[in-house]
């Protein structure tokens, strides 16, 4: 699989949270019986922020809302190892927004491991 290019020279599997085949590269699927929606999984981050579902899929776009918007994506990406588009669509948004969200969010935790350590 080629990654895609993005800005500022990263590549989106950079901070691509999918867990991959060592030896090929292809998304694995989550364990068996560890399977949540994209509805739960995104009520969970909306509900930690004090939010609603809708506020996440709606086109507010300060950070109140764009911060676990992305946590959101990231976490889904992650978890279910579901396409760009499909995660997309669920937010209403771009295959190329949830890119930005993948990029941003890891680039953010990847900052703050390393304030905390």
């Amino acid at each position: 699989m080629v990654p895609l290019a993005v800005p500022r020279g990263r590549m989106i599997n950079d901070f691509d949270p999918v867990p991959r085949c060592p030896c090929c590269g292809t998304p694995q699927p989550p364990e068996r019986g560890t399977y949540r929606s994209m509805v739960e999984i995104a009520t969970e981050v909306a509900q930690s922020y004090k939010l609603r579902v809708s506020d996440l899929k709606g086109k507010e776009v300060g950070k109140t809302y764009s911060w676990p918007r992305q946590e959101a994506m990231y976490a889904i990406r992650k978890e279910t190892g579901y396409s760009l588009t499909k995660i997309g669509r669920f937010f209403n948004r771009d295959h190329t927004t949830v890119i930005h969200s993948l990029r941003t969010h890891g680039g953010r935790m990847e900052r703050n491991k390393r304030l905390a350590a």
